[in-house]
């Protein structure tokens, strides 16, 4: 028996802005494979209202003060995907995201198909990059001390901008 991709992708968004959510759903529904199924301020919320979804759209900057890795954790341990979708006002959350499995970042002040692009990236298995997300780990204090060699520093370069290990 082979496995089929779903015909339609459930997305959830998390942010503790209700504009943000409505938007998104209007952006989807014009997508026949994508459709947002829930929308809540917190992680708890979204789970407790809908446990079953594809992909969820966080933003890292949440008015409960969690904090990116605890909410990544969370929905990992869920067995869901994450995109960041946030303003990028903080490379230190950005770099919190990345390195708790985030499968990207898009910046809110990128046009909307930049959000679409990196939903059906991520949905493909693929890390969605972008510049404002291979900054921020580039500028990650860690580096400077860890004294990478040149090649080391190309791989990181790479493997920041979205390449395979191979």
């Amino acid at each position: 028996m082979t496995s089929h991709a779903p015909s339609t992708f459930k997305i959830a968004v998390v942010d503790d802005h209700v504009a943000v959510g409505l938007a998104l759903a209007a952006v989807l529904e014009s997508h026949d494979d994508l459709t947002l199924t829930a929308s809540a301020p917190t992680v708890i919320e979204l789970l407790d209202a809908s446990p079953s979804m594809d992909l969820v759209i966080l933003d890292l900057r949440l008015a409960d003060g969690s904090t990116p890795a605890d909410n990544i954790a969370v929905l990992q341990a869920a067995g869901i995907p994450v995109l960041a979708y946030t303003s990028g006002e903080s490379p230190a959350l950005l770099r919190q995201a990345a390195g708790s499995g985030a499968m990207g970042m898009v910046s809110k002040a990128e046009p909307i198909q930049s959000l679409i692009d990196g939903i059906r990236t991520v949905l493909s298995g693929e890390v969605a990059t972008s510049t404002e997300w291979a900054a921020a780990l580039d500028a990650a204090p860690q580096l400077a001390k860890g004294k990478l060699t040149p090649r080391e520093r190309e791989v990181f370069e790479l493997v920041i901008r979205g390449k395979t290990n191979k």
